[in-house]
């Protein structure tokens, strides 16, 4: 089985914003992830955004 890995980058919503908070993380290391399942919710100074997964996979790290 072939191993691939995908970084997640968010853009930039508001060009104002800096910086995001994390408010959530929906997923643990080694769990199963589903296409467009949300993986995590940041917070900017005018929205909540959901991040999704962009494949089917599995979850090798959390870094923020």
């Amino acid at each position: 089985m072939k191993k691939y890995i995908h970084t997640i980058k968010v853009e930039k919503f508001n060009p104002n914003d800096e910086e995001y908070k994390v408010v959530g993380i929906s997923k643990e290391k080694d769990q199963n992830v589903n296409f467009n399942e949300c993986i995590a919710v940041l917070e900017s100074s005018k929205a909540i955004i959901e991040i999704e997964s962009p494949v089917n996979g599995k979850i090798l790290s959390i870094d923020i």
